[in-house]
């Protein structure tokens, strides 16, 4: 029996987040769309408290903190926003991270945009989602108070560093920042925020390249791979100094390749 009247369960075959997001972008009718996770959970009153700031905004994004819950603690991630509304700018060198949960996205718009995400891979779809939403937003709220609550498990799948795990993060990530490319190039982009949340993960995909445990032939063809699909060399106008000696780093295809053999040959050899 059905216990609530604005409650839908759909039972489809398993495919992964990013096919089950879809199927319910396609039968969400309200104005907003909030994704939860599976085993996190939402704080006390907040559908009432965000639909209170919903009626009285027109954003196409509406942002929030949240609690990161753990076994036997709890932390709170604020934002450091001053105002209901911020822009695109201010939002991105101020976010601690981009999440979808910690987020509402305007129905509107994803539908207008086809916006949908990739089927069949698991890893940073969320992020290609988000680029291609963030472009296509014009306003930004901020909603103060913590609404979500992430659990976070240090045994979860998508922190297990496996060979196969591996393997898969680095298909899913190049799918993605192909995907991310045609984008910017079919569409004529030449939006410097969105320039540099692309360039960024990539050079993230690079360190991870660096630090886990590829092989430093994985990491050779990687590298080729991006060269020549002009993935690299990244460009990024604001970064940390940190930051940029790392990407001046893999730029350098020498750099980059000697760094790796010669920590492959020590700790993986």
């Amino acid at each position: 029996p059905k216990l609530f009247s604005n409650i839908t369960v759909i039972d489809s075959i398993n495919k992964g987040a990013g096919s089950a997001r879809n199927i319910g972008i396609a039968k969400a009718s309200g104005n907003y769309i909030w994704f939860i996770d599976a085993d996190d959970f939402i704080s006390e009153k907040s559908f009432k408290i965000l639909e209170t700031n919903i009626k009285e905004c027109i954003s196409d994004l509406i942002v929030f903190d949240y609690n990161i819950v753990g076994t036997d603690s709890l932390r709170e991630v604020k934002s450091s926003f001053p105002d209901n509304i911020i822009t695109l700018s201010n939002y991105f060198e101020n976010a601690q991270a981009l999440f979808l949960w910690k987020h509402l996205y305007k129905s509107e718009l994803i539908l207008n945009k086809n916006l949908k995400f990739i089927e069949g891979i698991k890893n940073i779809e969320d992020f290609e989602f988000n680029i291609r939403f963030f472009h296509n937003a014009h306003s930004i709220s901020y909603v103060h108070g913590s609404f979500y609550n992430y659990f976070y498990n240090a045994s979860s799948t998508s922190r297990n560093i496996s060979k196969k795990n591996l393997e898969k993060l680095a298909s899913d990530s190049h799918i993605v920042h192909l995907s991310l490319q045609k984008m910017l190039v079919e569409q004529g982009i030449n939006n410097q925020i969105v320039n540099d949340l692309v360039n960024k993960s990539i050079i993230g995909f690079f360190f991870s390249l660096f630090k886990f445990g590829y092989t430093f032939k994985e990491v050779k063809m990687y590298y080729e791979t991006y060269v020549k699909e002009d993935l690299l060399p990244a460009k990024i106008v604001k970064k940390n100094c940190k930051f940029r000696l790392f990407m001046f780093i893999v730029n350098s295809k020498f750099l980059y390749q000697n760094l790796v053999f010669f920590k492959k040959k020590i700790f993986f050899s």
